[in-house]
C-alpha cells in the first residue's frame, strides 16, 4: 500500500473516532442529583477558613463532592446568569455559586458548581 492510502486511512479512522466521542459526549444523560447526600455540611465562613488555612488539605478534602454550604447571603447577582454568594459581610471573600440555567425562580434551590473566591481591596480575584 501507498503511504497516502494509509495516511489517507488512518485520518479517516481519527475523525470517525472523533466524531464517536463527541457523539457520546454530547449526548450523555445527566446526572440527577434529587437524591445524592452531600459529603460535608459546612458553613460558609468555615469552609472559606478551611481554603484560607491550607488550601491543598481543603482541595483533597472538598473535590468532586457535594456538600451543603450554609451561610449568610452576601449577594445575588443575575447578570449573565445568577450567582449567589454566601460568606460573612465584613470579608471578602466568599463561596459563589453558579444557578443552573434552568433556574426560573422557584423557592427550592439547588446550587451547582460553587467556586470559592477570594477578592483584595479592589475587588480583584484571586
Amino acid at each position: 500500500m501507498s503511504k497516502r492510502l494509509i495516511l489517507g486511512l488512518t485520518t479517516i479512522v481519527a475523525l470517525l473516532a472523533g466524531a464517536g466521542y463527541a457523539y457520546r459526549e454530547y449526548y450523555r444523560p445527566h446526572v440527577s442529583l434529587a437524591d445524592v447526600t452531600s459529603a460535608f455540611n459546612p458553613e460558609a465562613v468555615s469552609l472559606i477558613r478551611e481554603f484560607e488555612s491550607n488550601e491543598a488539605r481543603a482541595n483533597q478534602k472538598y473535590l468532586s463532592k457535594v456538600l451543603t454550604v450554609q451561610g449568610m447571603v452576601k449577594a445575588v447577582d443575575s447578570a449573565g446568569g445568577w450567582v449567589i454568594s454566601l460568606g460573612d459581610t465584613a470579608s471578602q471573600t466568599s463561596v459563589r455559586c453558579l444557578m443552573d440555567s434552568t433556574y426560573q425562580g422557584s423557592s427550592d434551590v439547588l446550587l451547582d458548581r460553587c467556586v470559592l473566591y477570594h477578592t483584595n481591596r479592589n475587588n480583584h480575584i484571586k
